[in-house]
């Protein structure tokens, strides 16, 4: 039938209201303790009741037993429940404007000071030819809890809802609402018509007016409160916002205005203003410097007396924070420079604005000065804003006396070995007499452009820098330089003289870890290894063996004297190494094992050590250990073998 649409519509509003506590439990009538059966059943709506013993209010309900009392069809008319499945009804007045009906109920105690909205949807019932415009609610919480009589109570109501006008509206539900401010903690409250109802009939001739009501509700209205509108702020603005109360706050009441994150969130608020305070006022509060920039920020109050949150403010507000603003420039600058000066930032959309010494101003992000002169020296400000926020940083800037040389360069001609000549190479280009000069590691220094100098120990390694100078302006550049150790002069041996057919032992006795080695010789011989052997020699490999090593580009190297002999060559003797530091060995064929008398001798003739040669199967191979008594000189070894003397000349180096 009719209603439908009005049905849906007070089914939301009832949602609403309910999202927020309801200080009249059962406010819609879905409660029973038994579905009605007849009319004055009011009892059976679970907590309510009838205030006058003399009314006999009426319960309707969807499960009712009899027609008369049932939704939506009952004996007064047809109307579907505001809420759910029930409702309630009630004569505000009869055709004597005598008799009137009320309902009753505790609630939920109210907060003195509290600001409550108290709503009812009512609609005229079809049976009822005239409406009234005196319905109304009174709150009590000391008094009886039924009076006995049957006619208009003599109270003055706490809301009454005469601005609606004649209520005659039959097909939907009217939703009445008013709001009011507590004067004491109210547990009870009475329902019904109660103003002189003659005055309020419609009509000329007297019906009794009968209403339905269902969802009842009184709610706490917000007791914090705040507003702010603006939608652009600064990240370190002071602005005013405005709050207020709806309670009547005790005065050690604390009101703090919170910023929510840039999406709305205020999982973790940032404080922005506190004051003590009971009353509506105005707040001066602080953006944080370092707020991100965001649009979704939101605002709101938070009292301690009572405990109570406020909704936002409503409104998106932009906050804007020009991030990490850095002023720099390429200084020290000299004369014949170009003075750049640059400013960065992380925020986009910015303009700029630069002042500095000698009546400097630029609006570019990134202004040039050539020609620089002292006056140009000191401190540079650029301030960079958006909209009407904006945040500033200084770089100071050096101006030098004199002309930059240009592509100064400094090369060498490293690495270079302990004992080699280090050669240092400086240039530049420029038209000033530029003064030149190097320093670099063990107090090293010159004034040329070109350096030569003979390295000693590893310790000359390092950074070597070449400068040039006009007046104050000075230009470097610095080239590496690596020394590394001179090469060990390397020791040789061999298992010489040696029978053709035989194999030839060549050693390096003092090898070098990590170096590389190269042995030449006679026949076309190399050979890469430290100690390579050379298998059925013959007389044709007699001769001079080489050995150069290498290590870390530092080489050095040393022969040794290699006799092959066939049977004819007995008696040949050969002494090694040599040159020697006094010690060394002497090989040779003889005829015999006979001893073999040795003498060692200077050059001025000087005996200085005599021994024996002890030959074993026909070979001398006695090695002579004088080290400590020869000084760097030439020696002889003269050996006595039968009625011949063979005489060895040898070198001693120390």
């Amino acid at each position: 039938m009719k209603r439908s649409l009005q049905l849906i519509i007070f089914l939301c509003l009832n949602t609403i209201a309910g999202a927020q506590q309801n200080y009249v439990p059962n406010g819609n009538f879905e409660d029973y303790a038994g579905c009605p059966s007849d009319y004055s059943q009011i009892n059976l709506a679970t907590g309510w009741r009838r205030y006058t013993t003399g009314g006999t209010p009426d319960y309707f309900n969807v499960c009712a037993t009899n027609w008369h009392v049932a939704a939506p069809a009952n004996y007064f008319g047809y109307q579907q429940p505001a809420s759910g499945n029930g409702y309630v009804g009630f004569y505000c007045v009869n055709v004597n404007g005598e008799y009137k009906e009320y309902i009753a109920r505790d609630i939920t105690p109210l907060t003195k000071g509290g600001e409550y909205e108290v709503s009812m949807s009512v609609s005229l019932a079809d049976s009822t030819l005239h409406g009234v415009s005196d319905l109304g609610i009174h709150f009590y919480n000391s008094g009886p809890y039924t009076i006995n009589q049957y006619t208009s109570l003599t109270l003055i109501p706490t809301i009454i809802y005469t601005e609606f006008g004649i209520i005659t509206e039959k097909n939907n539900w009217v939703r009445l609402t008013k709001t009011f401010v507590a004067d004491s903690a109210y547990d009870k409250i009475i329902i019904g018509s109660f103003l002189d109802s003659n005055s309020f009939i419609n009509g000329s001739q007297p019906s009794p007016p009968y209403f339905y009501v269902d969802s009842v509700v009184v709610r706490l209205l917000d007791t914090v409160k705040v507003e702010y509108t603006d939608g652009i702020l600064c990240a370190g603005d002071a602005i005013q916002v405005k709050y207020w109360t709806r309670l009547l706050s005790p005065a050690n009441n604390v009101v703090t205005i919170q910023l929510s994150d840039a999406n709305g969130s205020f999982a973790n608020p940032v404080d922005i203003g506190s004051k003590q305070s009971n009353k509506s006022g105005l707040m001066i509060c602080n953006v944080p410097a370092n707020t991100p920039n965001g649009k979704g920020y939101r605002i709101r109050a938070v009292c301690t007396a009572p405990a109570e949150t406020s909704v936002d403010n409503g409104v998106d507000i932009s906050i804007v924070h020009i991030d990490n603003l850095v002023a720099l420039n390429n200084g020290p600058v000299c004369a014949n420079d170009t003075l750049r000066l640059t400013a960065t930032q992380d925020t986009t959309g910015a303009t700029y604005k630069w002042t500095g010494p000698n009546n400097f101003g630029s609006f570019l992000q990134n202004p040039v000065l050539t020609g620089p002169v002292k006056a140009n020296a000191g401190d540079y400000v650029v301030t960079a804003k958006i909209y009407r926020c904006s945040t500033s940083d200084t770089t100071t800037v050096e101006v030098l006396e004199g002309n930059r040389a240009h592509n100064v360069q400094a090369t060498s001609n490293s690495p270079v070995c302990a004992g080699d000549s280090l050669l240092l190479s400086g240039d530049a280009e420029g038209s000033s007499p530029f003064e030149y000069s190097w320093e670099g590691p063990v107090g090293f220094s010159a004034s040329e452009k070109g350096v030569a100098s003979l390295t000693k120990t590893k310790d000359e390694s390092g950074k070597y820098i070449f400068s040039v100078r006009d007046k104050e302006c000075v230009v470097r550049d610095t080239v590496e330089v690596v020394v590394n150790p001179a090469a060990v002069k390397p020791v040789l041996a061999a298992n010489t003289p040696l029978g053709i057919h035989g194999t030839l032992h060549l050693e390096l006795t003092n090898p070098t870890i990590g170096a590389s080695v190269m042995w030449t010789g006679p026949e076309g011989f190399s050979n890469n290894t430290y100690n390579p052997s050379i298998p059925d020699v013959s007389l044709s490999q007699t001769g001079t063996y080489k050995l150069i090593t290498e290590y870390l580009g530092c080489s050095d190297s040393s022969e040794i004297e290699v006799r092959i002999y066939d049977v004819k060559d007995t008696g040949t003797f050969v002494l090694y190494p040599n040159p020697n530091s006094g010690t060394f060995t002497i090989k040779g064929l003889v005829y015999n094992d006979n001893p073999i008398p040795v003498v060692i001798f200077s050059t001025l003739g000087g005996e200085i050590h005599k021994q024996d040669l002890i030959p074993i199967n026909k070979i001398v191979s006695d090695k002579i250990e004088l080290q400590g008594r020869l000084w760097s000189g030439v020696y002889f070894a003269k050996l006595f073998i039968g009625r011949e003397t063979v005489i060895v000349p040898f070198t001693v180096v120390w």
